[in-house]
């Protein structure tokens, strides 16, 4: 049973301050031809092995590495065009399956959206951050149980390692300051992350839990203990640029619980009227990034 508080998400009272966006027939098309099996430039194949991912990474442009960031091994990938004094870290979200309290979902998600939205960004220079125990064989999970990807996802250690992470990107890169982009629990974990650091110079977000114990109350996942809560963390810095994207058909993440973070912290949110949690942002994000930053009003 949903909480009295929770509606469907075409009834959500939204912000005043949000962006209604119908993103009409091309963002239909775009995915319907995945589920076709076309748009191979987005990224890696659906299902792709580490092995896979790497030699893709090569030959695109990115230098693949893994941090260790203890308790953690992460996956990251960093791409560098040309020097730049800003480096966009995008961090994926979470694993496959919707989350069940009696089933736990894989760790390494079977479509890595942030990945695929990461190479859709023609910035200078650009990172991949995935989460922990994604992308590594069992024996290179020293410390990292199934807990690490369902219970304890947002963990303080999760977040400690993940912010030692984003600290070797940036000093591996050169930049001065970072911008965060986080996909579903990727953009809970971004927010988290920019609330502890004072180099973020933006932070979007798509599909991202904010509210996360309401959140967790919808999908029966349990608590998630101990977890940090976004809404429940102080405020963003008012000079900060923050966008935070919804699907008006995201029946896993509704948009009510990021239209509450936005009402409380602040922040742009761009509702898409017809986009799932899945489809189609990283299909339509070069216009979306493109809105999130103020210079484009339309697809």
């Amino acid at each position: 049973m949903l909480p009295a508080a929770v509606g469907p998400p075409r009834v959500v009272p939204l912000p005043e301050t949000n962006v209604r966006i119908r993103a009409g027939v091309g963002a239909a098309a775009v995915c319907a031809g995945l589920l076709l099996g076309g748009c191979a430039g987005l990224g890696p194949k659906s299902g792709a092995t580490l092995a896979e991912i790497e030699s893709w990474a090569t030959g695109h442009g990115y230098r693949a590495e893994t941090v260790e960031s203890k308790p953690f091994r992460l996956f990251t990938l960093l791409r560098q065009r040309r020097a730049d004094p800003v480096l966009v870290i995008y961090v994926e979200g979470d694993g496959s399956g919707r989350p069940s309290p009696y089933k736990p979902f894989e760790p390494t998600p079977r479509t890595p959206q942030a990945l695929r939205m990461a190479h859709q960004d023609d910035s200078p220079m650009v990172a991949y951050l995935a989460r922990p125990c994604q992308y590594l064989a069992d024996a290179a999970h020293p410390g990292c149980d199934s807990q690490h990807w369902v219970a304890r996802r947002y963990s303080a250690a999760v977040l400690e390692s993940m912010n030692t992470a984003v600290d070797d990107l940036k000093r591996r890169s050169g930049a001065r300051t970072i911008s965060l982009v986080g996909y579903a629990g990727g953009g809970a974990i971004a927010t988290l992350l920019a609330t502890r650091r004072q180099d973020v110079g933006e932070l979007i977000t798509v599909a991202a839990p904010l509210a996360l114990a309401e959140w967790v109350d919808l999908n029966m996942v349990g608590p998630l203990d101990p977890a940090d809560d976004p809404i429940e963390r102080p405020s963003l810095p008012a000079a900060l640029p923050a966008t935070h994207f919804v699907g008006g058909e995201d029946d896993v993440v509704p948009p009510l619980f990021t239209a509450r973070f936005v009402s409380r912290r602040g922040g742009q949110l761009i509702y898409i009227t017809d986009f799932g949690h899945d489809c189609c942002w990283a299909e339509e994000w070069p216009w979306l990034l493109e809105r999130a930053r103020g210079r484009e009003t339309s697809p």
